[in-house]
């Protein structure tokens, strides 16, 4: 999809059906008001950083390449969105809602390791300012994912989080941490 970039006045952007992975290209759409878009491989939305009259941003990141990697359950395949900080310089922002599907990078852990800990792995926008983070693994915490009980085998550690704050600004995940044992 290059060349959007040439569309200096678009101020609505709308796509389903499809997983949109060229963010890049809608980098500088200065007049840009509206992105609803079904996205896939999205760690940061920087790209959205230079469209300063953006109003509602609506993205949805299924974690699959395709509809056939779906069908097969075996494990996300798309990178996962866990950085959502450049939206902090929109001033005009009304509406976020993420919902975001996939995997996060390859963690190795030594073979005995029963349980595992990770502090606050994303990184929210100032419009979630003061709204608590819900994570959920193996058990339920505002402050960090966590697995108990791990037996060695896992392939990947399966969580969620979601952070709202009212009923217009929302990031909800589902994700999965790929285990390399050694």
């Amino acid at each position: 999809m290059s060349g959007f970039n040439q569309f200096s006045s678009l101020k609505i952007i709308q796509g389903a059906g499809g997983n949109f992975n060229r963010f890049r290209e809608l980098n500088g759409l200065k007049e840009l008001r509206e992105v609803w878009l079904e996205g896939s491989n999205q760690l940061t939305l920087n790209s959205l950083k230079n469209s300063p009259n953006l109003e509602t941003i609506v993205l949805n990141f299924n974690g699959f390449e395709n509809y056939d990697e779906r069908l097969r359950n075996e494990g996300f395949s798309q990178t996962l969105t866990t950085d959502i900080s450049a939206l902090s310089t929109l001033n005009k922002l009304k509406q976020i809602k993420i919902n975001a599907r996939g995997r996060m990078a390859t963690f190795t852990l030594k073979k005995g390791t029963t349980s595992y800990r990770l502090f606050d792995p994303i990184v929210a926008s100032k419009q979630f300012e003061g709204a608590e983070m819900n994570y959920s693994s193996s058990i339920e915490n505002n402050e960090w994912l966590e697995w108990n009980n791990l037996e060695g085998n896992e392939e990947y550690l399966d969580f969620s989080w979601r952070v709202d704050k009212g009923s217009n600004f929302s990031y909800t995940v589902e994700g999965q941490i790929p285990i390399r044992w050694k």
